[in-house]
């Protein structure tokens, strides 16, 4: 597996799915080979990024930090216990008994993505990448 970091920079608001189409505009015009099948995005755009990489060829994954916040903004901080403790998971019996103690409002806000699209258990590929490695340090620096 070749592992690229990519790394967008904010423009006006990089939420909405206008400005991850722009985006990735330019990111295919800098890099032809980028949008390739067996590739996979880590992705924070939990609003407009996501919908606007749906029609791609590469597969998405959200990051842990994104995630989380999201997860702990909906849930609580007992659902984001019970994300780490999922994300973290070994074994999909593990990940599949973490999921069977989420209440219904949590088990219907994490079927927003799909369990591959969220867990490291469930795409093997991806190693033990949470994020790529420049995204939180361009963060940390807003």
């Amino acid at each position: 597996m070749e592992v690229v970091d990519g790394v967008y920079t904010r423009w006006f608001g990089n939420e909405d799915e206008y400005a991850w189409l722009g985006l990735n505009q330019a990111t295919d015009e800098a890099l032809p080979e980028y949008d390739h099948q067996g590739q996979t995005d880590i992705i924070d755009g939990d609003k407009g990024g996501r919908k606007a990489n749906e029609c791609r060829k590469f597969k998405i994954f959200a990051d842990y930090h994104h995630r989380l916040e999201n997860v702990k903004a909906n849930c609580g901080a007992a659902g984001g216990q019970l994300y780490t403790m999922a994300f973290n998971a070994d074994q999909i019996t593990t990940l599949d008994d973490i999921k069977f103690e989420m209440t219904e409002k949590m088990t219907t806000y994490m079927a927003k993505y799909s369990d591959a699209e969220q867990y490291p258990v469930c795409l093997p590929e991806l190693g033990l990448r949470q994020y790529g490695s420049c995204v939180e340090a361009i963060n940390g620096a807003n």
